[in-house]
């Protein structure tokens, strides 16, 4: 199974004590696997339309069509799944609530996957990656699609490559956005918190490390993407009830019930 050890269960603490929270390095570890499934469907692909190809720095891309958005959204929303649940204040809630949170968090997981995928590849402001290499371009021929592409590219990318957004800050994002949703509806989880306060102090001595003579700066900035992000997963909803590659109709049954109604 392709997603063998990343969904083995955490050790269940005493009833009268606190789950422990994952460490950071495991979450980043499981990103990082998660990443090189990505990589792997990405160096099976094939290019059957030449012309639907870019070379970008002698290395070709190829314009993703739906079934590579179906692919990279139903391995996104998995990953977001796996990932959660190595935090045991998720892992217990109920079906019902579980599917609540990952109709907003799913989408913001595999949007910073795919900002700092983008942002990785070319600082080029016409193309959004997807996880297995290829590409969604603010110039297509549908218009509302154009414009959704170009609003990732200038709220995510360009942010994610200006502030050089690493590995570990896309695992602090990710934390961030779980345990601190913007959806009116969404579930209390246990812990959350002590969580965010946890994560907040990985992320401001993270940026200290990383930039220390202006970290407090590089802390608010990277805090500030947050917002965007939940912005940008409105927008994607948004999507899904435009005709094209997004409208939830394309979608196979899987990531039609992992979207909220």
């Amino acid at each position: 199974m392709i997603y063998k050890g990343i969904e083995k269960p955490l050790d269940l603490p005493d009833s009268d004590t606190p789950a422990p929270i994952p460490k950071l390095q495991d979450l980043l570890n499981i990103q990082n696997n998660q990443w090189a499934l990505h990589e792997k469907y990405a160096q099976c692909r094939t290019f059957p339309e030449p012309a639907g190809s870019f070379k970008i720095d002698e290395k070709l891309y190829r314009r993703a069509d739906q079934s590579d958005i179906n692919l990279c959204l139903h391995i996104g929303f998995r990953n977001a799944n796996n990932w959660a649940n190595l935090f045991e204040s998720f892992k217990t809630l109920k079906s019902r609530d579980k599917k609540s949170v990952m109709g907003e968090f799913g989408i913001a997981f595999l949007l910073v996957d795919q900002a700092y995928k983008s942002a990785s590849i070319t600082d080029c402001k016409s193309f959004w990656f997807l996880p297995n290499h290829t590409f969604l371009c603010s110039e297509s021929q549908e218009r509302n699609q154009s414009k959704f592409v170009n609003s990732l590219i200038q709220s995510l990318k360009v942010p994610f490559s200006n502030l050089q957004i690493d590995d570990v800050e896309c695992v602090i994002l990710k934390a961030l956005l779980l345990f601190s949703p913007s959806f009116p509806r969404h579930p209390k989880i246990q812990q959350s918190s002590g969580i965010v306060q946890k994560f907040m102090s990985h992320l401001m001595s993270y940026s200290v490390e990383k930039c220390p003579e202006n970290g407090e700066i590089r802390f608010g900035e990277v805090i500030l993407l947050l917002s965007s992000i939940r912005c940008a997963v409105k927008s994607f909803y948004n999507q899904t009830r435009q005709c094209g590659n997004f409208n939830i109709d394309s979608f196979d049954n899987f990531l039609r019930n992992c979207f909220l109604t």
